[in-house]
């Protein structure tokens, strides 16, 4: 999750890798945040999105190549 900022929505594509939120918008981060506790299985699929990018980035698997 995160706010609609500068370069953010190069980082996060597609709704289904995060989501974004308006900057200095407390409500929609609630809702955003409510949605997500209302639906496990659209947090666990964010959840491995995000697992996905860190152990699988360029950069954590070329120290291994």
């Amino acid at each position: 999750m995160s706010t609609r900022v500068s370069g953010s929505e190069d980082i996060v594509e597609a709704a289904d890798v995060g989501i974004l939120v308006p900057a200095d918008d407390s409500a929609a981060l609630g809702n955003a945040l409510a949605e997500l506790l209302a639906d496990p299985d659209r947090a666990s699929s964010l959840r491995a999105a995000d697992y996905g990018a860190q152990h699988f980035s360029l950069e954590s698997v070329s120290p291994s190549v």
